[in-house]
């Protein structure tokens, strides 16, 4: 899994020399876990109660470090035997099932993760992996209680990802989930009327219990989940007291915020009027590093928009069907999903055909000319989790209705982005004649909800570049005297350096299109940590850590983005290549 990592900085760092922070130039919050602590071990993570043969879900989540993570578990089987399924995906997925011969009620296994830093051995001083123990309640099958398996959510930090799960256990059948009206809390304080997460906080609680989006707001969130089973049964809490469960979790505040995806596009046309008329599109990219489509292969997709979730199973070539052969989903509704996944350039693109979607949407109350807050997510099976919370442009005549993002141009990625999208390397020789490379490398990079109105390049002061475990330079805007940033006639932002020295030779960054390229002069290993072109183990995997930090005026938030991608060596040529963008010919390394 990998993402984008996206910063506030402070002014007094905005003044700062060019010191790294800790060991490394890119990566400088700690890696940890966001799972609720276990009440008898405080030092350990609870993920709930469940029952013994049923399928369970649920989410380890992470932040800190520099992405891919990498979740890993080496005793979840060991304890429960060759009969269950439950296992632990690299993306934090925690799902299958325990065997109902399964004696065993407290599963306490060890979780490890690991960030690209990690996997990176030619790191100096990585740092230690982040191991923990998480406890699973399981409960016999049979009983006719109906109640919810946890009274916490995973935390989460602003502007970052989310996924948590409000599950419950001895429901019959399908089980829909709610939120009451006017039990949302921040920080004590109720926020809104209605059933709804968005405008509060930035996250969704979708039928299926999943809770996903980008928080916007810091401090305790606590509302109360209703859930009834296809018996109109209703959940009682997790101790079977009351009806209902009161949940809770933390958002942080932190300088370092990230994410797993940019969506590109997402576009809906609708009618209130009218059944499955709706149609939804959607388009996402998604930094897929290390993954090929044959690892995809019969695993699951799921997209998630507007409190509903769109499922289906992914075939070697990378469409998206029901499993069976059918290169589509049909859902009970009438829906039809087609989708396809692009593991070599990163792109999901998808669309929705018969939907209903305009109960879930609300959108017989969507004012014309006004934007919504609607989260949305990617599920990939154990290789991507993403979700962003989007505000889209409102459309709304008579009973028509359209909702429309498109980066740069239409609503706003409230959680912002930065997110490297491919990187290339050419062997060459620095300025004192040391072994070096060349790097050429395209990112995203967009300010998040928060910051200003602007795209977030008003009061421009300096860009510092940040390479790898060392390499930092600080670039100021041009004055009279001496060269840096300048502003072309079309808004965009642009550098050319003088010199061979270790430096960047050219940068140019799009606040239009939230793109940007960086090509620096010849860099060393010793300059940078990364490895080089005449690095004779090329079969060696390794990862391009980048971070841009945007330096602006008192006055103005300053920020910055940090993340990491997967490069491979290609002997032939001595380069270092994107391992999502490669070349055709090239998919035997």
């Amino acid at each position: 899994m990998l993402g984008f990592c996206y910063s506030i900085v402070t002014q007094a760092e905005s003044r700062s020399a060019d010191v790294a922070v800790g060991s490394r130039s890119v990566g400088t919050s700690t890696l940890r876990f966001l799972n609720a602590v276990y009440t008898p071990t405080p030092t350990d993570f609870d993920l709930g109660d469940a029952l013994l043969g049923t399928v369970i879900t649920r989410y380890l989540t992470a932040t800190g470090g520099i992405r891919p993570y990498n979740f890993t578990s080496a005793n979840i089987g060991l304890q429960l035997g060759a009969q269950s399924t439950l296992a632990v995906f690299t993306s934090g997925v925690v799902m299958g099932s325990a065997s109902l011969t399964t004696t065993i009620t407290d599963v306490a296994f060890t979780a490890k993760l690991t960030d690209s830093t990690e996997s990176n051995i030619q790191m100096t001083t990585p740092p230690a992996p982040a191991s923990n123990t998480f406890h699973l309640t399981l409960f016999p099958s049979g009983a006719q209680v109906f109640r919810f398996a946890v009274d916490k959510l995973n935390n989460g930090v602003l502007g970052q990802a989310y996924f948590s799960k409000a599950d419950t256990i001895g429901g019959i059948r399908t089980v829909t989930y709610s939120v009451v009206p006017g039990s949302v809390t921040l920080n004590g304080v109720q926020v809104g009327t209605g059933n709804s997460l968005e405008e509060a906080v930035g996250l969704t609680l979708a039928a299926d219990g999943t809770v996903y989006g980008r928080p916007l707001s810091t401090g305790l969130v606590t509302f109360t989940a209703h859930a009834t089973d296809s018996r109109r049964r209703i959940a009682n809490d997790r101790t079977n007291a009351v009806q209902d469960q009161v949940l809770s979790f933390n958002i942080e505040d932190s300088q370092i915020t990230a994410t797993d995806n940019m969506f590109l596009a997402l576009n809906v046309r609708g009618n209130t009027g009218l059944f499955n008329t709706d149609t939804l599109k959607f388009q996402t990219f998604l930094n897929m590093s290390g993954t090929n489509l044959h690892t995809l292969n019969g695993g699951q997709f799921s997209f998630m928009f507007g409190g509903k979730t769109y499922g289906g199973f992914i075939n070697a070539a990378g469409v998206v069907g029901n499993g069976l052969g059918r290169k589509n989903v049909i859902y009970p509704d009438g829906t039809v999903m087609t989708a396809m996944v692009n593991s070599v350039n990163g792109t999901i693109i998808g669309t929705l055909t018969r939907a209903n979607l305009s109960t879930g949407l609300n959108a017989a109350n969507l004012q014309n000319r006004t934007t919504a807050r609607i989260p949305a997510a990617i599920l990939v099976n154990n290789i991507v989790i993403a979700s962003d919370t989007l505000d889209m442009q409102v459309t709304h005549l008579t009973t028509k209705y359209s909702l429309d993002y498109n980066v740069g141009t239409l609503g706003n990625s409230l959680g912002g982005a930065f997110q490297v999208f491919d990187v290339r390397g050419s062997d060459k020789v620095d300025i004192a004649g040391n072994p070096g490379d060349s790097w050429i490398t395209k990112f995203l990079i967009a300010p998040r909800y928060g910051v200003d109105a602007t795209a977030g390049y008003s009061s421009l002061n300096a860009i510092r570049v940040r390479i790898g475990t060392n390499f930092i330079q600080t670039i100021p805007v041009a004055t009279p005297l001496t060269a840096g940033l300048t502003i072309s006639s079309k808004g965009i932002i642009v550098y050319k350096g003088a010199g061979k020295g270790a430096s960047v030779h050219s940068m140019q960054i799009n606040p239009a299109s939230f793109s940007g390229e960086i090509i620096t002069n010849p860099l060393s290993e010793a300059t940078t940590g990364l490895p080089t072109g005449t690095d004779t183990e090329f079969a060696k995997t390794n990862f391009f850590n980048l971070a841009v930090d945007v330096l602006r005026n008192v006055g103005s938030a300053s920020y910055s983005g940090e993340d990491g991608k997967f490069i491979f060596k290609v002997p032939a040529v001595k380069a270092w290549l994107d391992r999502d963008t490669k070349k055709p010919g090239l998919s035997g390394f």
